[in-house]
């Protein structure tokens, strides 16, 4: 698995600094800034719901691009950096708009029991990986039947997703506090730590849910 990781990093190397500068960099810029305004605009629940809405569509987002990338070299094709930016394009309203609805769903649902709540949380973050598919309805049943397949590993995988990003968030924090700071030092360490960590992530998490002997029914771009 991860030897396979490592081989599609490297063979997409270039495709990957490029998609980190255009893509990663500004999205996650702009969702910090976002933060930081909306943080403080709004109280209590509302200021809660802001920053975890935020951290799950800065890592949903960027996932395109890499997704395009990733399964055309399982195809043993070449993806090209403009068919890659093309297809962020086209996903970029459709995945904030669905995730923004599913997120509310989840948050709204907690009162209940915790179960409808974490499938709604594994459904947003599993259905943009079948965002290659050409309808909603097709991604929604693809996630869904992977879902169903592997709800333990996907919740573990959750899991893993959250810990990183928190880890070495909280880390580098602790670490930059010794220096004298501005909100653009954290917004560019911010980005620059999803700049190393995405790209492993998408690959390993697109390999994973991805069956690569299935016949990939790409969306034209």
């Amino acid at each position: 698995m991860f030897k396979n990781i490592f081989d599609i990093y490297n063979r997409n190397l270039l495709d990957i600094l490029f998609l980190m500068v255009l893509v990663i960099l500004p999205v996650t810029s702009l969702i910090f800034i976002a933060i930081i305004y909306f943080g403080t605009a709004f109280d209590g629940e509302l200021s809660v719901f802001f920053l975890g809405y935020s951290i799950i569509i800065n890592f949903i987002i960027c996932l395109p691009p890499f997704l395009w990338m990733i399964l055309k070299d399982l195809n043993d094709e070449k993806a090209g950096l403009k068919k890659c930016l093309t297809f962020f394009a086209t996903q970029f309203g459709p995945l904030l708009f669905t995730s923004f609805i599913f997120y509310t769903l989840a948050i709204y649902t907690s009162w209940m029991m915790l179960v409808p709540t974490i499938l709604i949380l594994l459904f947003t973050m599993i259905y943009p990986f079948f965002s290659d598919y050409p309808t909603l309805k097709d991604m929604f049943i693809q996630a869904k039947n992977k879902i169903f397949e592997e709800n333990i590993a996907i919740f573990v995988d959750l899991i893993i997703i959250i810990s990183t990003l928190v880890l070495l968030w909280a880390g580098m924090t602790y670490f930059m506090q010794n220096y004298d700071n501005n909100i653009v030092s954290f917004m560019l360490i911010r980005s620059l730590l999803n700049m190393i960590v995405f790209p492993f992530l998408y690959i390993y998490l697109t390999v994973r849910y991805r069956n690569t002997e299935e016949e990939f029914t790409m969306i034209n771009v």
